[in-house]
């Protein structure tokens, strides 16, 4: 166990654009982060040449039970977290024409189940702690051209969020941050990004600082269980929910 830090923070994903601004964050905050992440070996290295308080799993969520034991292994012998925070996902531009049940499989045991199963045997072991499911601006308003997998993956996490604030009260708090468009990915065009980016009512672009600000929120405010607050500019409120 860690015994010079009070808390600890779990973070999924934690080589991604969005990850490693929440591990430095956490960091800033005197937590001892334990991350994941699957395939990116130079940016964890980066990552762990930056911080010291730090412990990373290299796990692939595909694999929900062995991701679960290895996070477990870790927890037994670091501590186990205050905070879980589910930012890993995949996000594969399938529809229903070209869907197949192999990455329909691998896309709901990234973003969905490998998150269900976790917290199933963390509160096992740890009495109080707090979730926070990084979701989409869609909610349960499901795309229906574009990103098939990925839509139902996240409509059911947002489900999970309600369902598992009440089923887990009054020792675990659960919560949900949906998110319209924030970091753009390399291979997207600029311009389309940018022009998506503020395609809401309020017409501004998400930006991190406002994601980081709003998790604070959700961690120190101890009346908030079971809510998902939209960062979308307003997004979710208009009629056309599809990707692209």
């Amino acid at each position: 166990m860690n015994k010079n830090f009070q808390n600890i923070c779990f973070i999924t994903g934690v080589t991604s654009k969005l990850g490693t601004y929440l591990v430095e964050h956490f960091v800033n905050l005197n937590y001892y982060i334990i991350g994941t992440y699957n395939l990116n070996d130079s940016q964890a290295q980066e990552i762990l040449n930056k911080y010291q308080n730090i412990l990373l799993i290299k796990t692939d969520q595909n694999n929900v039970k062995e991701f679960t034991n290895n996070c477990l292994d870790a927890f037994k012998i670091h501590g186990f977290p205050k905070i879980i925070i589910n930012n890993a996902a995949v996000f594969i531009n399938d529809n229903f024409n070209n869907f197949t049940l192999e990455n329909f499989d691998y896309t709901l045991n990234v973003n969905l189940k490998s998150c269900i199963y976790l917290i199933s045997k963390v509160k096992d072991f740890q009495e109080n702690f707090i979730v926070i499911n990084l979701l989409d601006y869609f909610d349960n308003k499901l795309p229906t051209r574009n990103f098939f997998s990925y839509g139902i993956s996240k409509s059911l996490l947002f489900s999970l969020t309600k369902s598992l604030a009440v089923t887990l009260a009054p020792n675990v708090r659960i919560n949900g941050v949906a998110l319209g468009p924030v970091i753009r990915h390399e291979n997207q065009d600029l311009s389309k990004f940018n022009d998506f980016a503020i395609d809401n009512l309020l017409k501004v672009k998400l930006e991190v600082n406002e994601i980081i600000a709003t998790i604070d929120l959700l961690v120190n405010n101890h009346s908030l269980t079971g809510e998902v607050i939209h960062l979308d500019g307003g997004r979710n409120l208009m009629k056309n929910n599809d990707y692209f």
